[in-house]
């Protein structure tokens, strides 16, 4: 059962940015289906920790070519990048330590901020690419 569905109103126009978002949504849909399903702290973690890994490649990516470009919007959206990593980071610090079990709340998380990322921040930086 899908949680975050790609819609193609959040392509940017940039391959590789648009390629890596709707692998961020087969993640999120794949973290939201294991808690469905049930799995364990042993199917979890790696899980959340794969996410992890690929937002940090992701955000990687994105703010190279918003450097490469000249994005005036940098400093904000790299902010925001910021807030997630840190978010994430404690989360993953909590599951390690047995203080976070994993809810369904988290998957929803994930998915509300990257529908809204990609719809606010990214569509910005796409319209400013394609005017500049």
């Amino acid at each position: 059962m899908s949680l975050a569905a790609w819609d193609p109103k959040y392509a940017t126009g940039n391959l590789a940015i648009d390629g890596q978002h709707k692998k961020l949504f087969q993640m999120v849909n794949e973290l939201h289906d294991s808690l469905l399903a049930g799995a364990g702290r042993e199917k979890m973690g790696p899980t959340l920790k794969g996410l992890a890994t690929y937002t940090v490649e992701h955000f990687r990516t994105e703010e190279g070519f918003m450097t490469q470009k000249g994005y005036p919007g940098y400093p904000e959206h790299k902010r925001k990048h910021e807030e997630l990593l840190v978010q994430v980071t404690q989360l993953i610090t909590d599951f390690d330590a047995g203080k976070l079990t994993l809810p369904l709340t988290l998957a929803r998380f994930l998915a509300d901020w990257i529908r809204h990322h990609i719809d606010e921040e990214d569509q910005k930086l796409a319209k400013w690419i394609k005017s500049n």
